[in-house]
């Protein structure tokens, strides 16, 4: 039977693409659409193995399907997967978000169907871009047909998010804003939208390292990231976390929970979990091991420092910032006035706030989150 409030949360990792884009790191594996339905099955027997921890967690509230591309395998394999989950865990399986990620070119009438059967009340949709040329440049598949045909779609169908980026090769102000409009008129619940990060040995660092690309500057960015903050809270949209913007009541649990520290399980090849308040868990990024011969843990047991600087790394993303109060709980007396003087700087440079009648450190306003990272290896001192 349920025995937390809190409850818990799962993410499935599905490591499988048409192909990879050019900016992306994470672990997934082209093509190989022979091996979805062994890596189910495989998803269903670490499901099988973390019911214990699950129950003991209980309920579980939200699950998230990330990648890779969910929408890419046969989507009775997720309704399958799903049925196996409920029969599992019974009372204790009671999600109230379950958010599946898709690309526009897999979205289509039959798909959807069953992903509705499968329970899936919340999709997030990559976009990047409306403008075709800027699409090219990071290797999208898609086109900007297909994306709106399958916002039509999926609008009806649950909640909608789509995915943003800012600093793309050929992107301008003006293209940005063509882009934002154009989003916007899909009538989407929520948009993320995220500075382009050229992480190490991928293709697209190493066109720009090697001249072939090039990016907008940091003043670019700035401009843009400015226009969507004005934009979107014009159009009645919450600015809840650093990169992600909600009507009301359509924020994403599944990533707060993440955010406030709520414990979550990972499924699948290199899926990672927050198993407690201590320890983290990740997935050996091995398909065909973990096929063969199921996943591989890697323990991380985390020191005081480590949780402290996780703390203030996730809740400084979020509007409401660090609530002094829980983080004096967590972490001592010291620790708070620690963090306090760090933040003197800042709070007198005016990228931070004290709201001392709540109790909560936040960032000021939309140019501070530019500055964020800055401001977070400050406090971390």
């Amino acid at each position: 039977m349920p025995n937390s409030a809190e409850g818990c949360g799962i993410y499935i990792h599905i490591p499988f693409c048409h192909s990879r884009c050019l900016y992306c790191a994470f672990y997934s594996s082209v093509g190989k659409s022979g091996l979805h339905s062994d890596y189910f099955e495989a998803l269903k027997r670490e499901a099988f193995e973390r019911r214990e921890w699950l129950l003991s967690h209980a309920p579980v509230r939200t699950v998230y399907w990330g990648g890779g591309t969910p929408s890419l395998p046969d989507a009775r394999l997720i309704v399958d997967f799903m049925e196996t989950l409920r029969q599992s865990l019974g009372d204790a399986f009671r999600p109230e978000e379950i958010t599946l990620e898709v690309n526009p070119e897999d979205v289509d009438a039959q798909k959807l169907e069953l992903w509705t059967k499968a329970g899936i009340n919340r999709y997030s949709m990559g976009v990047q871009t409306l403008v075709p040329a800027e699409l090219k440049s990071i290797g999208r598949r898609h086109t900007v047909e297909q994306v709106k045909e399958a916002a039509k779609l999926l609008r009806n169908a649950g909640d909608l998010s789509l995915d943003l980026i800012c600093g793309l090769p050929h992107q301008t102000l003006d293209s940005f804003a063509y882009s934002l409009e154009g989003v916007l008129e899909m009538n989407p619940h929520h948009l993320s939208v995220y500075l382009l990060e050229l992480e190490a040995d991928t293709a697209l660092t190493r066109l720009i390292k090697g001249g072939r690309l090039s990016v907008p500057d940091e003043e670019a960015v700035e401009q843009m990231y400015m226009l969507l903050c004005q934009r979107l809270k014009d159009a009645g949209f919450t600015h809840y976390e650093i990169s992600n913007f909600a009507l009301p009541g359509h924020h994403s649990r599944h990533n707060s929970a993440y955010w406030s520290g709520r414990p979550y399980v990972g499924l699948g090849a290199g899926a990672a979990g927050y198993l407690n308040s201590k320890l983290r868990c990740v997935n050996k990024p091995d398909l065909n091991s973990y096929i063969s011969q199921g996943p591989t843990h890697e323990l991380e047991h985390l020191t005081d420092t480590e949780l402290s600087e996780e703390y203030i790394l996730t809740r400084l993303r979020t509007c409401q910032g660090i609530c002094l109060a829980d983080y004096e709980r967590r972490f001592g007396a010291d620790m708070l006035r620690r963090l306090c003087a760090n933040a003197k700087q800042h709070i007198n440079a005016g990228n931070l706030v004290l709201d001392r009648e709540k109790g909560f450190l936040r960032l000021s306003s939309p140019k501070a989150c530019m500055l964020s990272d800055a401001i977070m290896v400050d406090l971390m001192l």
